[in-house]
């Protein structure tokens, strides 16, 4: 195998599963307050 795995690559897909999960919760915030009577 041939190149170097950058060092960030835990810490980035880390804050890609954190911000995915952040993002889904804001979504469906919004839709349940846009729902709200």
């Amino acid at each position: 195998m041939s190149g170097d795995r950058p060092p960030m690559t835990g810490a980035k897909g880390f804050a890609v599963i954190v911000g995915g999960m952040f993002g889904i919760i804001v979504l469906l915030w919004v839709i349940a307050a846009l729902a709200a009577p």
